[in-house]
């Protein structure tokens, strides 16, 4: 009973934990993912806790684990954009004509 226990408080609970902070990492910290990928790797990451947590950080892209580069990926991102045209209006660069047009064109619609 005791080598059971120590199994679990040496080997699962860590991969366990190893595992949260992956998910976490998928699904709050990665705006380059659409949202297929995220879950995509959510199954990899649950179905395969070791190989999966493993593949995910060394597949992961380069320059991601610094704000920096989250900040340069969120500003693609749509609300980065949208972030982008309200600034532009606000600061006299695009009047409102140009910026409805501008959100609507970034929306679809």
């Amino acid at each position: 009973m005791d080598q059971q226990l120590a199994w679990l408080l040496l080997v699962l609970v860590p991969l366990l934990v190893v595992e949260v902070v992956a998910l976490f990492h998928l699904i709050a910290r990665r705006p380059d993912l659409s949202m297929a990928g995220k879950v995509v790797w959510g199954v990899v990451i649950l179905l395969l806790p070791f190989v999966g947590v493993l593949a995910y950080a060394l597949l992961r892209p380069p320059g991601l684990a610094s704000g920096k580069a989250t900040e340069e990926l969120a500003s693609r991102s749509t609300m980065g954009r949208l972030r982008d045209l309200m600034a532009a209006r606000d600061s006299g660069a695009l009047d409102d004509a140009g910026y409805r047009e501008a959100k609507a064109e970034l929306f679809g619609l």
